[in-house]
């Protein structure tokens, strides 16, 4: 992960208006099928209070890797929500689904790298605190020419009327010991010597 505009979100005083009530809008998918941009004002009404469902969805070069970890098996890809789904509960949408890392994705404590999940995690506690907590929030997944699966998200979220939450960042799209073709999605295993 690093940080983009020195952490700073750019959302204009137009993007962080309240006014209107809590609002998701998700970009139509380019013409390969991947995910764009997906923007949302986040408010704890639009969190759900059902269990998620089965993703049905498949994503862009998605294919099935596993490995193990902390003696544990490990998907390599999973296929990660743009927008979250513990902020708004929006699940199987194609426009929200892109392939990513178990590293980007997921939370992962054994190397202190900050994920997806981490800042969503971040979100939702703050939303969870009061139904007048509000924050805007942008994620891109960026890709390089017509590859299938995106080289990182781009993620910015900032609290209305307080810097509880104040983050713009670029996650990688990568998992250490792996090699992936971000074209096709396939990946190869570096040999580890121990």
């Amino acid at each position: 992960m690093i940080a983009v505009n020195d952490n700073q979100p750019n959302f204009t005083t137009n993007d962080l208006k309240t006014d209107e009530g809590p609002w998701q809008k998700l970009s139509h998918r380019d013409w390969l099928g991947r995910p764009r941009q997906a923007n949302a004002l986040l408010n704890k009404q639009q969190m759900p209070t059902t269990k998620r469902k089965a993703l049905t969805v498949k994503t862009p070069g998605y294919n099935v890797y596993q490995f193990k970890q902390n003696n544990q098996q490990v998907y390599l890809y999973n296929r990660s929500h743009l927008i979250g789904y513990q902020l708004t509960g929006l699940n199987n949408d194609a426009r929200n689904l892109v392939t990513g890392t178990h590293a980007m994705n997921a939370i992962h404590e054994e190397d202190n790298q900050a994920s997806m999940e981490t800042y969503e995690n971040q979100i939702a506690t703050y939303l969870r605190q009061s139904s007048k907590h509000y924050v805007r929030y942008q994620v891109t997944p960026l890709y390089r020419n017509v590859e299938r699966v995106p080289r990182g998200i781009e993620m910015a979220g900032q609290s209305i009327g307080d810097d509880v939450i104040k983050f713009h960042v670029y996650i990688f799209n990568s998992q250490p010991g792996w090699q992936i073709n971000y074209y096709t999605g396939t990946a190869l295993q570096q040999n580890e010597e121990k």
